[in-house]
């Protein structure tokens, strides 16, 4: 009973089809970091060339990662399939004509990723204090938090009342700022 074909074929049919939309979305996505997000200076000596390409790879491994699961199980599920023929072309198919989607979808992933691991960093540990500094009479600290964003640093002024706890917001600051002097 260990080696009983299988009867149903949409498992593997899927298992089948994730693996090879993960393919085509790295293949995809790998194009794209490779021709638009890249100018000669990343290409000018191999040291260079390695570092862009070897980045890319690893910005793309998501995509190797869940593929290899899912086509190494889906094969292995394939060998043990009563009616296998055909599976292979229509997972196949599908997959490679969603493949623009995949690549765009990939970059997306990429770029929201740090944004969301900075939601979960200041849920879980609490807001990211760039630069701090009490008052001269020390009743009172100005800080200034940088908050996850997309696009650039977001920093925003707060100011605590040192006895009491109670913070208060001052003001956003421009986005072109990294740190501040003096808060």
């Amino acid at each position: 009973m260990e080696n009983a074909p299988l009867q149903k074929r949409k498992l593997t049919w899927m298992l089948l089809f994730v693996g090879f939309c993960c393919l085509f979305g790295w293949l995809g996505t790998n194009f794209i970091l490779l021709t638009h997000f890249t100018n000669s200076r990343h290409f000018e000596t191999i040291a260079a060339t390695l570092r862009t390409v070897l980045g890319d790879l690893v910005f793309t491994s998501f995509y190797v990662v869940i593929g290899t699961a899912a086509f190494g199980w889906g094969l292995h599920r394939l060998r043990h399939t009563e009616r296998r023929q055909g599976v292979m072309a229509m997972s196949l198919i599908p997959a490679a004509v969603l493949m623009p989607v995949l690549a765009i979808g990939g970059i997306a992933v990429i770029l929201t990723t740090p944004f969301v691991f900075a939601h979960a960093r200041a849920v879980v540990i609490g807001p990211n204090v760039v630069q701090s500094a009490v008052s001269p009479d020390g009743s009172c600290e100005a800080f200034v938090i940088d908050k996850p964003a997309l696009d650039g640093p977001n920093h925003h002024l707060y100011v605590k009342n040192i006895q009491s706890g109670q913070e208060t917001f001052v003001t956003n600051l421009p986005a072109d700022v990294d740190y501040n002097s003096r808060p």
